[in-house]
C-alpha cells in the first residue's frame, strides 16, 4: 500500500496508536493480488479517541469519487463491495440506507460502470436487507 500512496499528499499526525499518515476523504489506490484487484478508500477520520467517524456530506463525496474511479478503472469487470458506511465508519445509517444510497449513487456515476457491481452482505445481515428499496 505504501507503494501506491507515494503520490498522494497527506497531513502527519500525532497519534497514540495507528498510521500517523492522514490522507484524503476518498483517496483510492488500486491494489492487485493474485487474480484480483482491491480498490481501496480513505472514508473515515479519526476523533482524539481514536474512533472512526464521517459525516453524510463526506459519505457522499467518497461514494462519488469511488465510482467514478470504478468506472474508469474497473477495466469492464464486475466489481465486489461491502455496504460501505454500514461498519467502523460509524456513518449512522442503516443497512437498508446504505445500500441505497451506494445504489444511487453508482447509477448515475460517469463514466458508467460497464461490469457492474455486486453489493456484498454478510450472510448474518442478508435477512435485513430489503430488496424493495433497490
Amino acid at each position: 500500500m505504501e507503494e501506491q500512496l507515494k503520490d498522494f499528499e497527506y497531513e502527519q499526525v500525532s497519534r497514540s496508536e495507528g498510521k500517523s499518515k492522514k490522507y484524503p476523504y476518498g483517496t483510492i489506490i488500486k491494489i492487485p493480488k493474485d487474480n484480483t484487484t482491491y480498490f481501496l478508500v480513505a472514508l473515515s477520520d479519526f476523533d482524539s479517541n481514536n474512533h472512526a467517524f464521517c459525516s453524510a456530506e463526506n459519505y457522499f463525496s467518497v461514494l462519488t469519487k469511488l465510482a467514478s474511479y470504478i468506472g474508469n478503472n474497473s477495466e469492464g469487470k464486475t466489481v465486489s463491495m461491502p455496504a460501505i458506511g454500514t461498519g467502523l465508519s460509524r456513518i449512522n445509517s442503516s443497512l437498508n440506507v446504505c445500500i441505497r444510497n451506494i445504489v444511487q449513487v453508482f447509477r448515475i456515476v460517469n463514466p458508467p460502470i460497464i461490469g457492474g457491481v455486486q453489493i456484498v452482505i454478510e450472510e448474518s445481515s442478508c435477512w435485513k436487507v430489503d430488496m424493495r428499496i433497490i
